[in-house]
């Protein structure tokens, strides 16, 4: 690949990251190996804002602000990314900081 600029590259990796997670998405709608039906979507940013009611309800202090105008509009697995990322960071502040604002 040393011929190939960064861009190709880039679109090589995002292509494979597709199709990967195409595949990974056919396998999740077999039946689950418990005999239990498809897995529940992933949650995306477009979920954040029930992340931080629910950490709320929950008795934390949580300020949010959030800089993306349309909140489905950002790629799932982006969304995904960013998801898990908020999702641990309170889990943490939860665990090791209880009763500090966030």
């Amino acid at each position: 690949m040393p011929d190939q600029s960064l861009d190709q590259r880039v679109g090589a990796v995002r292509r494979f990251n597709r199709a990967y997670t195409r595949r990974i998405g056919v396998l999740r709608d077999e039946p689950a190996v418990n005999g239990g039906g498809p897995e529940r979507p992933q949650p995306t940013l477009a979920n954040l804002p029930a992340l931080v009611e629910e950490s709320r309800e929950a008795g934390m202090h949580v300020s949010a602000e959030c800089r993306v105008g349309d909140l489905t509009a950002v790629p799932d697995g982006v969304g995904r990314n960013a998801y898990r990322i908020v999702q641990e960071r309170l889990t943490n502040a939860r665990k090791h900081a209880h009763g500090a604002a966030v």
